[in-house]
């Protein structure tokens, strides 16, 4: 891998966590102590603090190192998160956004920016530091505060070959003290003369204490990868935060020098030590004392003239424990333990994910011709391994497709950016909620919401949310509502997008469209289909252009987009009260399970999880159908015809089959000669003859290589319906 390589993967996930940080400002905004967006954020600042550095870019190293002070002063309590905090972070973001555009120092705009920001933040700091010494209650000069936080050891001596194959232990080393607050102590005895050295050979060996409230299993699990390459002793010796207690720290060098490998007993005893202090004892009494008890009994266990006059009770629970505690570091150390789940992912490139795809699709139309042959051939054993084959390839599909599936979060992470930076900006308050943001669809359709969706909300911000004092005046509440949906359902996913504003008059609307030529006076037209007419090129009630929206451009783009992913759109409105879009998307375009029918000789496919029954019917029924509805099991359902709707001509059979399909709380019956069988079909991109053709989404290529229409459902549904 070369260099240019490294760098992109380095910005590609340099996106992903100024993305993550966004997530964890919003959490903020609604709860400026939530402990573990506070972490996240300087954890984030702290990665790319490194990975800047690491690469090149010194001017974001320079300015993350001023957050991550800042982040960590408030995860430690020494400053309280506000209000000019949070937007600087805002504008922070953006800012290094800018900069990871280019490795150079910055000039121009950016450097302004780089400027103000840099003085805001100290100008922030002061402030809230002339604010706490005011009202800090004035302490004793010597005495010394030392926080109830656990303090490890780690001993980390890497074998002489570690670095050959591409590990980097001051990575390692980085990663320890992130988790908490820690110092290092690098031991170079084992660095051989010049003219010995192998520059690609480790010859450090490192003594850590850190200070954190993770568990010890997680300071093991940094060493996962190189445990079997290293000399590991990862120990708990303090119950309390010894990093910040000045006597220990000043005494630690001297006693650590004399190490050339694990330091913990001479650690343990100066432990024990430091915490008989008396200002110690009134912070964890118990563990104090409990260790004096332990010191004492040890010093009279070295006496046997002497009797014990602790109780025996005391005596055996504490070496129980004392025993106790070694075998599980031991058990620790030795082996990752059982409850610790470790997660691991790998980054892949779209290019052969999408690779993937067309390779699983092809499989699918070579499994297809192989069914076929084999019927034909009607061999037993080759009609097992077939079947046994296509198993595989359903499962193989199923695979590469969540693999190739995208969260829907992943595009509200910029939205919720947009609502909150459009909000200020037109002096609006609005609560964004999202629901079912974990909702999966593929990555081309995920690519074309984009669009459609910001459009969306920039009109709910601009001309359908009030602003407070209107709502307040129209008895709302002051902070306006902006809700996010997105749910399964069958094979398609929906998108509710809705807000609580004015909502649309449709009877502005209807004038407008008049005045437009879209439709006549006196045409007569349902309120849905008045509210669709927004959807028209050009069309706008706007009274004034803003920068936001209200051009009369835009919502034509929403329908054009969503069409273009064999979607459709829908709009419910009530004056007064909000109004709502919904989004009706297929999960995905590329492959699905479909039922093949057959109208003479060709054949069609209808999507499988949408139908609901399938049924026998005689010819002459469907030919004497009154008002296009034919009764099935009780019920009177409206029917499509294909041999009708296709135009093909010839005798129909005398029993034809009804196959029943839903959607929402409508069905509809389609009558097909007969049903063939139930297959995977590869969905294609229709060419433009069929374009125009409303109930056709897609065809396959079957197996014997003809080509077969994949019928849309929901469009039939839409049209024939009662």
């Amino acid at each position: 891998m070369d260099m240019k390589e490294l760098i992109q993967g380095f910005l590609e996930e340099a996106e992903e966590l100024l993305r993550s940080i966004e997530d964890s400002m919003f959490t903020l905004e609604k709860d400026s102590t939530n402990e573990e967006a506070i972490g996240s954020v300087f954890r984030v600042m702290h990665t790319l603090k490194g990975s800047g550095a690491m690469f090149g870019y010194n001017s974001v190293t320079s300015f993350t190192h001023v957050l991550e002070n800042i982040y960590e002063n408030i995860r430690e309590k020494r400053m309280l998160l506000n209000k000019d905090i949070l937007d600087l972070t805002f504008d922070a973001i953006d800012l290094l956004k800018n900069l990871l555009l280019d490795p150079q120092e910055p000039s121009g705009t950016v450097k302004q920016e780089y400027d103000r920001l840099i003085m805001a933040f100290e100008n922030t700091c002061q402030q809230d530091k002339e604010t706490s010494t005011n009202t800090s209650i004035t302490k004793k000069e010597n005495e010394q505060i030392t926080l109830p936080c656990p303090t490890y050891y780690i001993f980390f001596e890497p074998h002489e070959n570690l670095m050959i194959n591409g590990t980097n232990p001051l990575y390692l080393i980085d990663e320890l003290l992130a988790l908490g607050k820690g110092i290092c102590y690098s031991k170079t005895k084992n660095i051989p003369d010049l003219h010995k050295l192998k520059p690609q050979n480790c010859y450090l060996s490192w003594h850590i204490l850190i200070s954190s409230e993770v568990d010890i299993s997680e300071i093991l699990d940094v060493f996962i990868f190189v445990e079997d390459d290293s000399n590991i002793d990862v120990q708990k010796i303090s119950d309390i935060n010894l990093i910040e207690h000045a006597p220990f720290l000043e005494s630690l060098p001297q006693h650590i020098k004399k190490y050339d490998h694990s330091a913990v007993d001479i650690l343990v005893e100066l432990t024990h030590e430091i915490e008989e202090n008396s200002s110690l004892s009134q912070i964890l009494p118990d563990t104090v004392s409990v260790k004096k008890e332990e010191t004492e009994i040890s010093k009279q266990q070295k006496k046997p003239n002497e009797q014990i006059e602790k109780p025996q009770t005391i005596k055996t629970s504490i070496s129980e424990n004392t025993k106790e505690e070694k075998k599980t570091i031991s058990s620790q150390k030795t082996k990752k333990p059982e409850h610790k789940k470790v997660s691991s992912s790998i980054r892949v490139s779209s290019s052969k994910i999408e690779t993937l795809i067309n390779l699983v699709s092809e499989m699918v139309t070579t499994q297809a011709r192989l069914n076929l042959l084999t019927k034909k051939a009607k061999h037993t054993e080759l009609i097992e391994v077939a079947e046994g084959l296509e198993k595989l390839t359903r499962q193989l599909r199923d695979n590469a497709f969540e693999i190739s599936l995208i969260p829907i979060s992943s595009l509200l992470n910029r939205f919720q950016r947009l609502i909150r930076d459009l909000s200020k900006e037109l002096h609006k308050e609005i609560d964004f909620i999202t629901e079912g943001a974990d909702t999966d669809l593929d990555k081309t359709i995920i690519e074309n919401l984009s669009d459609p969706l910001m459009h969306i909300f920039r009109n709910a911000i601009d001309h359908g949310i009030e602003e407070p004092e209107e709502r307040l005046a129209r008895g709302k509440p002051r902070k306006g509502s902006l809700h996010f949906k997105a749910y399964y359902s069958g094979t398609n996913v929906y998108v509710d997008i809705s807000d609580d504003g004015k909502g649309m008059d449709t009877e502005l609307i209807r004038k407008k469209a008049m005045e437009k030529g879209l439709i006549s006076a006196d045409q007569k037209l349902s309120e849905e289909q008045i509210l669709q007419l927004v959807l028209h090129p050009g069309f706008s009630t706007a009274e004034s252009i803003s920068n936001i929206s209200g051009r009369g451009v835009g919502m034509d783009v929403v329908k054009k987009n969503i069409d273009k992913i064999q979607g459709s759109i829908s709009i419910s409105s009530k004056l007064g009260e909000g109004t709502t879009f919904s989004l009706k998307l297929p999960l995905t375009l590329s492959i699905i399970d479909g039922l093949v029918v057959q109208i003479n000789n060709n054949e069609y496919i209808i999507p499988i999880l949408v139908i609901d029954k399938i049924k026998p019917i005689k010819n002459h029924l469907i030919t004497a159908a009154f008002n296009n509805n034919i009764e099935i099991d009780g019920q009177q359902l409206a029917f499509l015809y294909l041999r009708k709707e296709f135009h093909i001509n010839g005798p129909a059979p005398i029993q034809e089959e009804a196959v029943v399909v839903s959607y929402q709380n409508q069905s509809v019956a389609i009558v097909v000669d007969k049903v063939v069988r139930e297959s995977q079909v590869v969905v294609k991109p229709i060419k433009q003859q069929y374009k125009n053709h409303q109930i056709i989404s897609g065809a396959s290529i079957m197996g014997d290589g003809t080509v077969a229409l994949v019928l849309d459902t929901n469009k039939i549904i839409e049209i024939y319906s009662v």
